[in-house]
Formats: structure tokens, sequence, C-alpha cells
């Protein structure tokens, strides 16, 4: 794994450095500024769709 995209959460000095020593680079996905309604944030079905991977085959 290269790159991974994290929640607003992993912002941040310490779990960016946690990744760089894993040699893993940390892409945060943020909310837009002004949203109105749904918005739909970049690369988040990814994770969802590897978080749902995981957890029907443990």
């Amino acid at each position: 794994m290269r790159i991974a995209f994290a929640a607003q959460g992993y912002t941040g000095e310490e779990p960016a450095q946690a990744a760089l020593d894993g040699g893993i680079e940390l892409q945060v996905v943020r909310l837009p500024e002004a949203k109105n309604g749904f918005v739909l944030l970049p690369r988040r079905w990814v994770v969802e769709r590897s978080f749902g991977w995981l957890n029907r085959f443990p």
C-alpha cells in the first residue's frame, strides 16, 4: 500500500508521521467549507467498500 485516504480526524503531525514511518502517504479527505445538503466526498467510496470487504470476510 502506498497511499492511504483518511477522514478529517486524522489531520495533524502525529498521524502523518506514523504513516510515513510505515512507508505510506496519508491523504486526508476534507469536507468542503460551504456545503449545502448531501456532498459526496472524493474517494470515500473506496474506504467504505474496503471496510465492507473486511467485515464480510473476517
